[in-house]
């Protein structure tokens, strides 16, 4: 696109950036038409649309997820010397602006605003958009073009600093993470091959201190939710939770399984094992949940260093614990226990108190 605003009134310049954007826009269509034309099933197909959009409060998280991780309070302070360079050269008349890149990033800001939250099978694309205008933004605007000296030298050092001192955290976290993968590994290596696993997690109702700090990013979204699944290349076990679905992945459930398989799946609390107002929220996307005893072999436990928010540290009386690391647990079901015998004294949430969780 043009990189000056006044050659947008200029129709060749405009001619010339429409054969630029169409050439690459046939580049990027080729893949498409050739997965139009070869695959045998298509992201989404089949599904109703089933629209779901951003609640106000939702809107806003949706357009602050361009800059915040797991600290919001660190990535707006980094943040921060950035923005103030900017706005310090806009007031000096001091800042150099691709018009093309800045109109770009406006769309984009646009669609961030009115795309929906999901659609057909895919979650969170509104959330992809935000991201992008902040990098179309960052390439369009050029602060101080024509600062020398110890002035741009303060410019790159301040910028810099703040970059790689947010990207140092991020790695810190995630390489705090691999250690909650590595207690996973741990906790399946007792594991018998083509077990069946139904994988649960203490769901906490506050987030966890800073040395589990990546359990959680941005607003409490928890990043644990497929560490489980771990279980099917280390252990060779089925999980009801891996990403099957149809034109978005090359794995297929077969046979019986697909019974106790969901496309897309997510983790639930383990409270839903001895709570019947629990399950009932659960059951509509975790349908193997019913029978779980007859249809599992083992229960998984992630987080479980935390008690969870509804049973805290309780769980089933039939749930044998075969091994445990601190942040996951493997549990054998005992199958000979008779429902007759299993403790109900659970203090479990009324579905009134559970609203619309």
């Amino acid at each position: 696109m043009p990189r000056h605003f006044l050659d947008f009134t200029n129709r060749r310049v405009l001619l010339a950036g429409a054969v630029r954007i169409t050439l690459a826009g046939i580049a990027g269509l080729i893949p498409i038409a050739a997965l139009l034309l070869s695959a045998s099933g298509l992201p989404g197909g089949g599904q109703d649309v089933n629209l779901a959009w951003n609640s106000p409060l939702l809107a806003l998280s949706n357009f602050l997820s361009a800059i915040t991780s797991y600290f919001t309070l660190i990535d707006v302070v980094l943040f921060a010397p950035i923005l103030l360079i900017i706005v310090e050269a806009r007031s000096h008349q001091k800042i150099r602006v691709h018009a093309g890149l800045l109109v770009s990033a406006a769309f984009l800001l646009v669609l961030s605003m009115i795309a929906p939250r999901h659609a057909m099978g895919t979650g969170w694309i509104s959330w992809r958009f935000p991201i992008m205008t902040l990098l179309a933004g960052a390439a369009a605007i050029c602060p101080f073009p024509a600062a020398v000296g110890p002035t741009r030298r303060w410019l790159v050092a301040t910028a810099a600093t703040a970059v790689f001192l947010r990207t140092i955290i991020v790695a810190a976290l995630w390489w705090q993470g691999s250690q909650d993968a590595t207690a996973v590994k741990r906790a399946l290596a007792d594991l018998p091959p083509h077990s069946k696993v139904l994988p649960v997690a203490n769901q906490s109702p506050q987030r966890a201190d800073w040395r589990h700090a990546s359990r959680y990013f941005f607003w409490n979204q928890d990043t644990i939710r497929h560490l489980p699944t771990l279980a099917t290349p280390d252990a060779a076990a089925f999980l009801p939770t891996l990403f099957t679905a149809i034109g978005k992945q090359p794995l297929v459930v077969k046979g019986d399984f697909r019974d106790i398989s969901v496309a897309e799946g997510n983790l639930i609390s383990v409270g839903a094992l001895s709570c019947e107002s629990l399950k009932s929220v659960y059951l509509p996307f975790a349908p193997y949940l019913a029978n779980w005893r007859q249809r599992f072999d083992y229960v998984l436990v992630v987080n479980a260093d935390y008690p969870d928010e509804y049973v805290g540290a309780k769980v089933p009386a039939d749930l044998i614990k075969v091994s445990g690391t601190g942040f996951a647990a493997l549990y054998l079901i005992d199958k000979t226990v008779q429902p007759s015998q299993l403790d109900e004294n659970t203090q479990c949430p009324s579905p009134e108190s559970l609203g619309d969780e």
